[in-house]
């Protein structure tokens, strides 16, 4: 059971992680624009 928690810890990690990546991968892409 304590594996299998830190299993659903990890994915939830890997979601936050994906997440605040893809609004990084945003925020670079309208900064490019504004540099053109």
């Amino acid at each position: 059971a304590a594996k299998r928690c830190l299993t659903d810890e990890i994915e939830e990690c890997m979601i936050n992680r994906q997440k605040s990546f893809n609004d990084n991968i945003s925020n670079i892409e309208v900064y490019d624009e504004e540099e053109l």
